[in-house]
């Protein structure tokens, strides 16, 4: 009998394995790229602007909650064209994924009639969720534009039968309802105009622009002054926006994103920019780009898994489309996945844009709408641990969950994620003795008992609210609060890094009866600067810029830099004053040649030319006016190149020093250091070697003290006889 069972059993064993045999091997899962953690995208010492910080406190830093809405031509189309383009996860790319030409997709525009579109019932939903502010896409990459335009026809009012303008209509809605409101803009990419930048391996530009030739060359600054650049003026200009969303940064570089932010400003002043200006969702942010924009956009559906130096929004969506979708794979988080992704973000220091795409006839989709409001029930109980919260103070994320903290300190908020099988949570680290701790939902006593800095709390059987129970623990002394707690030394030296250890980038301790006198510039400066010190010993604080100063293009980044580090109110000694004198050079390190980051004439490529200079530099005075307004500005003209430098060409000095006394005419207030001239006669003196750009201590002692007579004639407001 047992040999009548064994059989069939082995049999079916067999079919099975045969089975396994023929399912395809699943992929081993990608390695990380370390590029793209967060430990390497934000460098610990980052630093918001002071101007960018103020306009985050305006309302930003409060608000947690925004609703982001992908809606345009697309949203009719729900993820396919003709059976194509279903495979790609975002519907709103579907131009791209289903290779659908401009002028058919001009078609699907002329038909796009959101008839059942009603932005006060939107307002209204987003309102009752607890949504602080809403962004909209005015324009995606497919180039039609959700608003009146002047620049292009390819608009909602101009080129379909619905023929409103949905971003006044919105504006209008949001703002009645107490909502902040902002656009999203792509500024880079535009599938519609062939001269934009082309980012994607999905469709090749022929694929959608057909009719060009096949030598045709794109010229992304004439799109961006046809089209991208007066849109965004008609969007400062014709609507209330507090925030404009800029997105997919291709082929911007510091000029470009300054034309976008310089307009901005123009108009707007308090209106929030997003790093996307500049930087890839998932791209390293750059100390040099911090003064275009206010905050950083993460990585779509990006959740911070640690605690940011910057202020960050994540862009999230309840779905894993931004647009509608309904054709192709296509899924919505689960209500906890939701609740958690958007209590993480807060935790972590940040906003969450929470996305809906609403269907092509206008109406919101009611999956959006629900988990929306999922969201708002939690927050209409909890919203005390959410608006106007800051990070987590203390090292470490729980694994139950994760803490946020209110603005003075004082009370922390303990967000129980993952309700323990053992009934208990334990809470590290914590800063001061605990006075109490309450269910936020009940207000009811929670148990607790602590040890030093550690806390335990005894949990009842069974959650509060399945997603997230908060428990609310009273602190006797404030938690995370920083103030002073870092000297300003400590500051200068995380600053200046290496450098630190040489005399020309000592710590400078400030004698307020002293005028303050600030140095920028290259290594030319840097060697002369000991010798200024010496000249203006008990007459002057002299300072210098904490690093090399190099070409044009990065003083404004890394005088930023410096002044956002050593402003910090919570150090114990931060820079209060004002600048008397700032005596500032450039030019160096623009005339050079480059080929893989070595100095080349012959092969590489120069810094900046003559042209570019000249912008920068009047950006530079710009800068400098703003920063110190009372100061005495003193430029120092290039000192010269000798024949045989490896990476410049002898003569170029005169050239760039020409081109600054172009630029500096039209500011007569600002004196002139006529370093070349002064240096000129003694090259053969006073250089370290023939060739070398550099002195030796003949050289900088000369240049100092001529650098100081200048500086000190500066303050007297007469030359010095010295």
């Amino acid at each position: 009998m047992t040999k009548y069972i064994l059989l069939p059993l082995i049999v079916l064993m067999a079919g099975m394995l045969t089975l396994q045999a023929k399912e395809p091997a699943k992929k081993a899962p990608k390695a990380p790229d370390p590029k793209r953690s967060f430990e390497y995208r934000f460098d610990d010492d980052l630093k918001q602007t002071a101007d960018s910080k103020a306009r985050q406190e305006l309302w930003f830093r409060d608000a947690k909650f925004g609703a982001f809405i992908h809606f345009g031509v697309y949203s009719t189309l729900e993820g396919e064209y003709q059976g194509r383009g279903s495979g790609f996860r975002y519907s709103e790319w579907i131009q791209i994924s289903a290779k659908i030409p401009s002028k058919e997709y001009h078609q699907v525009a002329a038909q796009f009639n959101p008839a059942q579109f009603d932005a006060e019932e939107w307002a209204k939903t987003f309102k009752d969720s607890g949504i602080r502010y809403v962004v909209i896409t005015s324009k995606h990459h497919d180039g039609f534009a959700l608003f009146k335009s002047m620049v292009s026809a390819y608009n909602i009012v101009d080129a379909t039968p619905f023929k409103r303008d949905i971003i006044k209509e919105l504006s209008e809605a949001c703002h009645r309802h107490g909502l902040k409101f902002g656009v999203y803009y792509s500024h880079a990419q535009d599938w519609d105009e062939p001269d934009a930048p082309y980012l994607n391996r999905r469709a090749k530009l022929s694929d959608i622009h057909p009719e060009l030739p096949a030598d045709f060359e794109p010229d992304m600054d004439r799109y961006i002054m046809k089209k991208s650049l007066p849109q965004v003026e008609e969007l400062m200009k014709n609507y209330e926006l507090d925030l404009i969303w800029f997105d997919t940064p291709v082929g911007m570089n510091l000029e470009r994103a300054k034309l976008f932010s310089d307009m901005v400003r123009k108009y707007r002043p308090e209106c929030l920019i997003n790093s996307r200006l500049i930087h890839s969702g998932k791209g390293k942010i750059e100390t040099q780009y911090l003064p275009f924009y206010d905050y950083v956009s993460i990585g779509d559906k990006e959740v911070p898994t640690r605690k940011l130096p910057l202020y960050v929004e994540s862009p999230d969506s309840v779905s894993s489309s931004f647009g509608y979708k309904t054709k192709g794979e296509c899924y919505y988080h689960s209500e906890k996945e939701m609740l958690h992704r958007f209590v993480h973000t807060v935790c972590a220091g940040g906003n969450a844009l929470i996305n809906n795409g609403p269907m092509g006839n206008g109406r919101l989709d009611p999956e959006a709408v629900r988990l929306y409001g999922v969201i708002g029930d939690w927050l209409k109980v909890n919203g005390e641990s959410i608006y106007g919260s800051v990070r987590n103070p203390l090292p470490m994320r729980p694994e139950w969950g994760d803490i946020s903290a209110s603005k003075d300190g004082k009370v922390l908020y303990l967000h129980i994620l993952e309700w323990p099988e053992s009934g208990t949570i334990t809470v590290n680290d914590l800063p001061a003795a605990a006075d109490s701790a309450v269910y936020l939902a009940t207000g009811q006593k929670a148990d607790f008992v602590q040890e030093g800095d550690v806390l335990k709390l005894t949990l009842p059987a069974q959650p509060l609210n399945e997603s997230d129970t908060v428990v609310k623990v009273l602190l006797k002394k404030p938690a995370g609060s920083v103030v002073g707690s870092e000297s300003a030394e400590n500051a200068w030296a995380k600053l200046a890094g290496k450098f630190v250890k040489r005399p020309e980038f000592a710590f400078i301790e400030n004698n307020p009866a002293l005028p303050n006198v600030l140095i920028y510039g290259d290594s030319i400066s840097i060697g002369y600067t000991q010798r200024v010190r010496e000249k203006l010993k008990d007459k002057a604080n002299v300072y210098r810029l904490h690093c090399n100063g190099g070409d044009s293009g990065s003083f404004i980044g890394k005088m930023t830099k410096m002044h956002t580090a050593m402003c910090d109110e919570n150090l114990d000694a931060p820079w209060t004053f004002e600048w008397n004198v700032i005596h500032f050079n450039v030019g160096l390190h623009d005339l050079k040649y480059l080929s893989n980051r070595k100095l080349d004439k012959e092969n590489g490529v120069q810094v900046s030319s003559p042209e570019v200079y000249k912008k920068n530099l009047r950006d530079i005075v710009a800068y400098l006016k703003k920063l110190a307004p009372n100061a005495k500005l003193i430029f120092a003209t290039t000192t010269p190149v000798p024949e045989g430098e490896l990476g410049r060409f002898a003569g170029d000095a005169e050239k760039y020093n020409e081109a600054a006394l172009e630029v500096l005419r039209d500011f007569p207030e600002i004196a002139i250091n006529d370093l070349f001239t002064f240096t000129k006669p003694n090259q053969p003196e006073w250089w370290l070697a023939p060739g070398n750009v550099h002195y030796l201590d003949a050289g900088k002692n000369a240049q100092g003290d001529e650098v100081a007579r200048i500086i000190l004639g500066s303050l007297s407001s007469e030359p010095s006889k010295e």
